[in-house]
């Protein structure tokens, strides 16, 4: 049915205004254009959380390490940074790259250096802001509960133990709520307006 029958003011003016068609075309290009900046924010915000890394990086450099260490993390590093972004900013599917994020996480903190245990934080995020509900808050638990493990075989000092550890579980949580707010967002929008009911 036109916009025409619809609404009678289509006929004010000199110029009519814009039909369905017409309509519908500026919306789709409306959310091209949404989408455009959710990606360009996507990708900003997952490199810029990366940055992040360098903390236990720097404390690695420290500690002088070995020649097969720095190549363990080097590689390491690439292998994590790829699947955190996989999660976060390609929104691809989550198993694949969170299993390669977590034994990132268990082999660097073992292999290497234990500060590498503040890794679970960023598998935490992601899984927070990509899951929902029961299953968002059971697998953060799940990546808490192995930080945890993964560090007490490191023998460090408790302060390191907590920290970390509690870093992960609120980080993970601090993300599920967010990751709850933007899905909700999202909802709003894609719901339709008591305007296009009419």
């Amino acid at each position: 049915m036109s916009c025409r029958i619809q609404d009678g003011r289509h006929w004010w003016g000199r110029e009519p205004l814009s039909t369905v068609p017409g309509m519908k075309h500026r919306t789709e290009r409306n959310q091209a254009a949404s989408c455009s900046r959710a990606r360009v924010w996507a990708w900003a915000g997952s490199a810029f959380g990366l940055l992040w890394v360098g903390l236990p990086v720097v404390d690695f450099a420290g500690s002088d390490p070995s020649a097969w260490q720095v190549a363990l993390v080097a590689v390491g590093l690439l292998v994590f940074a790829s699947a955190f972004l996989a999660v976060t900013a390609m929104q691809r599917p989550l198993l694949r790259p969170m299993v390669a994020m977590l034994a990132v996480s268990v082999t660097l903190t073992l292999a290497a250096q234990d500060s590498f245990g503040l890794l679970f934080l960023w598998a935490a995020s992601a899984a927070g802001v990509r899951l929902s509900g029961r299953t968002s808050e059971l697998v953060v638990a799940a990546i808490t509960a192995l930080a945890a493990a993964t560090l007490a075989l490191t023998d460090p000092d408790s302060a390191l133990f907590w920290s970390i550890t509690a870093t992960v579980f609120a980080t993970g949580t601090l993300w599920f709520l967010l990751g709850g707010l933007v899905r909700t967002r999202r909802s709003a929008r894609r719901a339709p307006s008591w305007r296009s009911s009419r």
